[in-house]
């Protein structure tokens, strides 16, 4: 595709200055024309030629520079790719001509806030967050320049949105040693907000309302965001990347579908609701016992020592009995002894001096 792009461009750019100002603002209509017909190959060729004649010509820069946004949109938005990158990178660059050339223009600025957020795809983290505030400055300055542009509110509405989407820990990183202190100032209410307002205002695009869908469901607006999906198989295509918006509004409707069939299934069974009733209510009975046993043994007013009953299994176990009675009687057993060992006095045979005493086990 890259390639196919660049042969064009190098063959046109070729061309002798033969055509008239006027030339180039119709060859420039041309290339609008192809873009609405969602043909940005084609709107490409037409600005090549417009490019030849006056390369600072405001309508064909940034049409130029939308063509490439949409062509760099075809492929995954994740991950490596040189050719969507290069692709974006050429789409700001085209924009920011746009801007030197006429920035009296809502337009112009609306593509250079879209052209900064795809190609801050191929940059650094700092880098990134350095742009987020130049994203959101176009955006804004495209609203002030025209109050209805439905395309600036949602640049607006995805900026808030996709900065709440990071977790805190990136954006208090990104607030405090990346140079990003506005980011703190974006808010899901704002996000809404915006979004609504572009539904609003173009109510037949797609996009406005995928992103819009996006939004409700992360805050739990199902319900809110089931409406704005239903609606979008009732629009017609209007814009490039149409199809694709649909394919993630179906993947939306089938995540609202899964996370409501979860919240329909009956609680979880453990293995201790397939034991009968009357199991667990004896288990439990003696759960509550134990409990009360141990709660009245660490009370500090009825403590074992405190506690009548156990003094008076104390008093049993050590009473002893009188004599008219029987003898005495212990609820411990008396040790086992070994038996009693008696010094005896061995008689030797008589000698002056000499006599030995030796320990003999006694008998009897």
């Amino acid at each position: 595709m890259r390639l196919a792009v660049t042969c064009v461009l190098g063959l046109l750019l070729r061309i002798p200055p033969a055509l008239s100002a006027q030339d180039a603002d119709a060859l420039a209509d041309l290339g609008h024309a192809a873009l609405e017909r969602r043909d940005p190959r084609v709107a490409l060729v037409h600005f090549a030629a417009v490019f030849a004649v006056d390369s600072m010509h405001y309508a064909a820069n940034w049409g130029a520079a939308l063509a490439m946004i949409q062509l760099g949109s075809d492929f995954p938005q994740e991950g490596r790719s040189p050719r969507r990158n290069a692709l974006y990178l050429r789409a700001e660059e085209l924009a920011r001509r746009a801007i030197a050339a006429d920035s009296g223009d809502a337009e112009g600025w609306f593509v250079l806030a879209n052209a900064m957020g795809r190609a801050s795809l191929t940059r650094s983290n700092r880098e990134r967050v350095r742009q987020a505030a130049e994203i959101r400055s176009a955006a804004r300055r495209a609203l002030t320049l025209d109050p209805a542009h439905a395309g600036a509110w949602h640049v607006l509405g995805r900026w808030h949105a996709e900065v709440m989407r990071l977790s805190g820990i990136q954006r208090f990183f990104a607030r405090n040693f990346l140079g990003g202190r506005v980011l703190a100032e974006a808010s899901w209410d704002t996000a809404t907000a915006y979004l609504e307002r572009a539904v609003a205002l173009n109510p037949e695009r797609v996009v406005h309302r995928v992103a819009l869908a996006e939004v409700y469901l992360d805050r739990g607006r199902d319900a809110d965001a089931r409406a704005q999906l239903e609606a979008v198989s009732r629009l017609a295509d209007v814009d490039y990347g149409d199809e694709a918006q649909r394919r993630e509004a179906s993947a939306l409707l089938a995540r609202i579908d899964e996370r409501s069939g979860r919240r329909r299934q009956p609680r979880y069974r453990s293995r201790a609701d397939s034991i009968p009733s009357s199991i667990r209510s004896r288990s439990s009975r003696r759960r509550r016992r134990s409990s009360r046993r141990v709660r009245r043994d660490a009370s500090p007013t009825r403590s074992r020592v405190s506690s009548p009953n156990a003094r008076a299994r104390r008093a049993r176990s050590r009473r002893v009995s009188s004599p008219l009675r029987g003898e005495k009687r212990s609820a411990i057993p008396a040790p086992i002894t070994a038996p009693r060992m008696t010094p005896a006095i061995i008689p030797l045979p008589r000698s002056p001096s000499v006599s030995f005493m030796m320990p003999l086990q006694s008998g009897g």
